[in-house]
């Protein structure tokens, strides 16, 4: 489940057996917008931090022993999915993390073999880090204080990845979707 930061009340939900419903209205009403999306295990819902059409899910099929990633964006509050999995290899999404500040350019999934990174919303993908060997990652957060990816494994503990060596995000965040200006210098 995730809340939009754009506008409160504004409700992504995913459940186990597939279904993707949002709400406006702070959950009074709830419509269906999975329709054309995989009936596979919702991983993660999130929603854009610049876009309030926007949102991305992430779905495992390994209890149908489905190993196809999957990674989907709308752009119209659900009415249409497009498939941002392209490249990442035959393994489950856990999560997605989305860069506020860069209009979704930015973009992270956990994944059963790791952490891996787009520059390019979606369209090519590439595993991060030299030191984590191919083990689960379920959860991600962005700490903007060391401007790194923190990301939480399954038998490696934590695991950070820092945004301005990893994919070349500048050591400076402009006025973004926040609401205030931040400034990161590397050590």
């Amino acid at each position: 489940i995730d809340e939009s930061p754009i506008a409160p009340g504004f409700i992504y939900a995913g459940t186990n057996n597939g279904l993707i419903l949002m709400t406006d209205d702070d959950g009074e009403n709830w419509n269906l917008i999975s329709e054309n999306l995989p009936s596979r295990y919702v991983t993660s819902v999130h929603t854009s931090p610049s876009k309030l059409e926007t949102a991305y899910v992430t779905f495992s099929g390994y209890k149908d022993n489905d190993f196809i990633p999957r990674v989907y964006r709308t752009d119209d509050f659900g009415d249409t999915w497009a498939d941002i999995s392209s490249n990442l290899p035959d393994i489950a999404v856990n999560d997605i993390l989305i860069v506020p500040g860069y209009q979704d350019q930015f973009l992270f999934v956990a994944t059963d073999g790791g952490v891996y990174g787009s520059e390019d919303g979606g369209n090519n993908w590439e595993r991060l880090g030299l030191d984590m060997p191919n083990v689960p990652v379920y959860d991600m957060e962005l700490n903007l204080e060391n401007l790194e990816i923190i990301a939480a494994t399954f038998g490696r503990s934590i695991m950070t990845y820092p945004l301005d060596e990893t994919l070349g995000i500048s050591a400076t965040i402009q006025e973004n979707d926040l609401g205030f200006d931040i400034q990161f210098f590397p050590n």
